[in-house]
């Protein structure tokens, strides 16, 4: 059974709807500041609910609203409950409904309110959604809490990553010298251990009604800091009950207030368990609804409580620390400690338009927000949250460690090495192709092949550390997975050239490009967060990407190089010719490298342009090169250098 809402209009202060009264002072039991007046509805049998979303017209410019509620069950009326103040809602020009905090009984067969106008002009257009997220299949999943929420020993990084003495592979397939050690500060660093993603409920996993969100996601270059938040909803529930109190935040935020969707990008419970909330992608950087005018470079985590009143629980204070230092590991080095700049403000919050403050990494709501959002428990615990980030963190804080491993495929025998590893990670079969992407969307790159007899994809998912198999494609085809659908996750997909036909999984074949010399390069341009589909235009030195306007750069002669260069979230066109040995990228002067050098540019480090890399062939060994960083020696003649995740 789906989620069913029943709204009960209570009208204006100046003409309340029927069956509401305004009275002067709100009922007994109810504390509220200084009463101008009050709405007071009591309707002792509705269809059941378990939720309780009081909101009202957001043109009207209220003043300050206080609202109460109790509920009947089993006959009886339960004490008044008192919603916290949630913040007004606007983006931009728009408006959308201002709310009390929701507010979570659990199944409730009637229900009395006391909405009361504090000071100011009154609401207009007031309203309560009735919430009963009912059963579903879900729920029965992910009832059990999880035995153990201590990080797995594999966050923490060795205090020495150099591999070990004895560590030797295939000639010129190893790890080279000891780097990254202050005997060699010259030499590009072996990168941690990747910080593992933990365990996130995905939204099918918590009943989410995908036809409510309507707010397609939109995405900033980098998450530059973290905006700690509680629900405010209740902290005494079972944890079967936190699927249906997600479903119910989900309408609160989506459909009652407007928002299109949730408006936290991570929600973690009591028990420590952490849910996805807000679509788009967990490893991405999405815009979220939750600390307007400053939603932009922020993730919002939401402890689902009330802790105005309530501590919170070490479990949740844990996962909330793991999320956060894997959040942040993923883009730009940030150490949790610190502060950085955020530029926002409007008449949600506490600044005007376009002010640029100053706010620690991990902050709570209230300090850029009029709300009292996280609680004065929530408050508490920011210094513990910061300190507990930057030890799960470890070296990824530094923007000194490498952020890429180096990989190398040797074509003859299919064989995929990733340093500092010397045996081989990967044995395939001679004519495999490499086709790493991100494919399970933990943030860390997956190392795939694809075998075009067959057009079977191998996928070594890094989260679950299991071989996915896929047939898409044929023998002729090229294969470009890529995350077309902005859900954070990279798609199989293949280009056949001769008829410019795109084939992805489950969808219809897209044709786009079709020139002979035509080469794909699917990427997201535009920045909205999916990739586009693309070709290069060699003969008419142009990049023409679907839905975009072409753009002419490069020479006839180059090779593509597509990048995000200058980190503003979209992918530059940038080309290298094999000629002159340069890197031509879009809008920038071309910058030189040496004859037979191989382009791997990447995110080396922990700042945000890319570095221009290349990889270089000498006799029998392969030297890759880092602008700004060093080099390492890795690989043979023969094999493809590929820097991944």
């Amino acid at each position: 059974m789906g989620t069913r809402v029943t709204r009960i209009a209570l009208g204006d202060f100046a003409a309340p709807a029927a069956g509401v009264a305004r009275r002067a002072a709100p009922p007994a039991g109810v504390s509220a500041r200084a009463a101008a007046a009050t709405l007071v509805v009591r309707r002792a049998s509705v269809p059941q609910f378990s939720a309780v979303a009081v909101t009202w017209s957001g043109e009207s410019g209220a003043g300050p609203v206080s609202v109460a509620a109790r509920v009947r069950r089993g006959g009886a009326w339960t004490s008044w409950r008192a919603a916290g103040d949630a913040e007004p809602s606007r983006d931009g020009g728009r408006r959308f409904r201002d709310a009390a905090e929701l507010l979570w009984f659990g199944p409730g067969e009637g229900v009395e309110l006391a909405v009361t106008a504090v000071a100011g002009r009154a609401p207009r257009d007031v309203a309560a959604d009735l919430i009963d997220p009912g059963e579903r299949p879900e729920d029965a999943t992910v009832a059990a809490p999880p035995a153990d929420t201590a990080p797995p020993a594999a966050t923490a990084p060795p205090a020495d990553t150099a591999p070990p003495a004895d560590s030797a592979g295939p000639p010129g397939d190893t790890a080279g010298p000891r780097v990254g050690v202050a005997a060699a500060p010259d030499l590009v660093p072996i990168p941690p251990p990747r910080i593992p993603m933990p365990a996130i409920v995905p939204r099918a996993g918590w009943g989410a009604d995908e036809r409510k969100m309507t707010w397609p996601p939109e995405y900033r270059p980098a998450v530059r800091a973290v905006t700690l938040h509680h629900t405010a909803t209740t902290s005494n529930y079972p944890a079967a009950d936190v699927p249906k109190i997600l479903r119910t935040i989900y309408h609160f935020h989506a459909v009652s207030r407007g928002w299109g969707d949730i408006g936290y990008n991570v929600l973690v419970d009591r028990f420590g368990r952490l849910w996805e909330g807000r679509r788009g992608g967990l490893s991405r950087p999405v815009v979220g609804a939750h600390a307007g005018g400053f939603n932009s470079y922020t993730a919002g985590i939401s402890m689902i409580g009330d802790h105005r009143t309530a501590a919170v629980p070490a479990a949740s204070l844990e996962s909330a620390a793991r999320y956060i230092a894997w959040k942040l590991s993923l883009g730009p080095a940030i150490d949790p400690r610190g502060s950085t700049t955020l530029t926002g403000g409007g008449s949600t919050s506490r600044y005007p338009p376009g002010t640029t403050i100053t706010v620690p990494r991990i902050f709570g709501h209230g300090l850029t927000n009029k709300t009292e959002c996280p609680g004065r428990y929530g408050l508490a615990v920011l210094p513990k949250l910061r300190a507990r980030s930057y030890a799960l963190l470890g070296k990824w804080a530094d923007a000194g460690t490498s952020r890429l491993r180096m990989t190398m495929w040797r074509v003859a025998d299919a064989t995929w090495f990733v340093r500092p590893l010397a045996p081989p990670v990967i044995r395939g079969t001679p004519g495999d192709l490499p086709v790493p992407a991100d494919f399970d969307g933990d943030g860390t790159t997956d190392l795939a092949t694809w075998i075009p007899s067959s057009g079977t994809w191998l996928i070594r998912y890094s989260l679950t550390r299991r071989l996915g198999r896929t047939v898409l494609g044929s023998a002729g085809d090229v294969p470009v997975p890529a995350d077309t659908d902005g859900d954070g996750r990279a798609e199989p997909m293949t280009w056949t050239p001769a008829t410019g036909r795109w084939h992805r999984v489950g969808l219809p074949d897209v044709t786009y490009g079709s020139l002979p010399d035509d080469v794909p390069v699917p990427a997201d341009y535009d920045g909205d967060g999916r990739a586009d589909l693309a070709v290069w235009r060699a003969r008419t030195i142009t990049w023409h990407a679907r839905g975009l306007p072409p753009v002419v750069h490069g020479e006839e002669w180059h090779l593509p190089v597509p990048a995000d260069y200058d980190g503003d979230g979209r992918v530059d066109p940038a080309t290298w010719s094999p000629n002159t040995h340069r890197f031509y990228v879009y809008g920038q002067d071309p910058r030189d490298f040496a004859a037979g050098d191989i382009p791997v540019p990447g995110q080396y480090d922990g700042d945000v342009p890319l570095e221009l890399a290349v990889w270089r062939v000498e006799a029998d060994r392969g030297r890759w090169i880092v602008e700004g960083m060093g080099e390492v020696i890795i690989g043979t003649p023969g094999s493809e250098p590929i820097p991944v995740s």
